[in-house]
């Protein structure tokens, strides 16, 4: 869907969305292990018109760029950020879920 946008980054561990919408997308954002304390996301996407990327899990938290923004997310948690809140619906080593709505 156009509203959720496109990758701003190579193909490979690209960010996937799902159920997108003009005002919501829900994005798994891969990670890769980087040693037992923490991960590294991978390339970033564009998500209702606001460029998002996973920069790390680490200790039982996403760190995330939204917009010019970095916002920490712990489960469940929901931060407003660039128009829009994002909502860390699970996180494991390898991938982070993040659902996003208008503001």
């Amino acid at each position: 869907m156009a509203a959720c946008g496109q990758s701003s980054g190579g193909a490979s561990a690209a960010p996937t969305t799902s159920n997108c919408s003009a005002t919501a997308c829900t994005v798994s954002y891969p990670a890769k292990a980087r040693n037992d304390q923490a991960s590294t996301g991978g390339p970033g996407i564009t998500v209702l018109g606001v460029e998002t990327k996973l920069e790390t899990i680490a200790q039982g938290a996403a760190l995330m760029r939204v917009g010019a923004g970095a916002v920490t997310l712990t489960p469940g948690e929901s931060v407003t950020q660039a128009g829009v809140v994002a909502k860390l619906t699970s996180m494991s080593e390898t991938q982070a879920v993040v659902s996003f709505t208008k503001a």
